[in-house]
């Protein structure tokens, strides 16, 4: 008889991140924090004390920090600082659209897209934008750039607010794992921002 023990327990997270195993027992807790990158404000007053943001556009992308705790760590400590990872975001995104449309323009590429009608019913577009869920663990040029393109989704009626699941080409800013042994329990997070 053997002595090995099978972790049969599901994943549970939907949080997706290449090339970074979240194996069961590490991703039972995780919390996922998105905010735009401190370069995307540089905001000033003007003479007549109106409020505007010089940073250009370019600047207006993602930071995410994700943070878990569980029995084991996710096998993040052999990240460095600048290494290349991209990462489908566990919870939607959500926009509003400011002038109610059947066409609508997202910041990023995204999959699972859907809309909300002006009485909350769900509204699921003609086709969604091309899938960019398989994800790769080494940078190019021409990944990143369909990674940032703007894709515009066509709905069959006008819709008030998108929800989608981000698709960001990412660099390492930071990460930490703190693990008790005597517990069996480790917390870790991981920092990462678009490049």
């Amino acid at each position: 008889m053997s002595s090995l023990i099978y972790d049969i327990r599901p994943k549970v997270t939907s949080l997706r991140l290449s090339g970074i195993e979240l194996p069961p027992g590490s991703d039972g807790d995780i919390s996922v924090s998105v905010s735009p990158i401190s370069g995307a404000s540089d905001l000033r007053r003007t003479v007549n004390a109106d409020l505007v943001n010089l940073a250009r556009a370019v600047f207006q992308k993602y930071a995410v920090q994700i943070t878990g705790s569980g029995m084991i760590p996710p096998a993040i400590q052999g990240l460095m600082p600048g290494d290349y990872i991209e990462c489908i975001t566990p919870e939607p995104f959500r926009i509003s659209v400011r002038t109610p449309s059947t066409a609508v323009e997202l910041p990023r590429a995204a999959i699972a897209v859907s809309g909300t009608a002006y009485d909350g019913r769900t509204i699921m577009p003609v086709a969604q934008p091309p899938d960019r869920s398989s994800l790769r663990v080494v940078q190019s040029s021409s990944r990143t750039s369909q990674l940032r393109t703007r894709p515009v989704v066509t709905f069959p009626e006008a819709v008030y607010a998108v929800r989608y699941r981000a698709v960001l080409a990412c660099a390492v800013i930071d990460w930490s794992v703190d693990s008790d042994e005597r517990l069996a329990d480790s917390r870790w997070s991981l920092s990462i921002e678009e490049i």
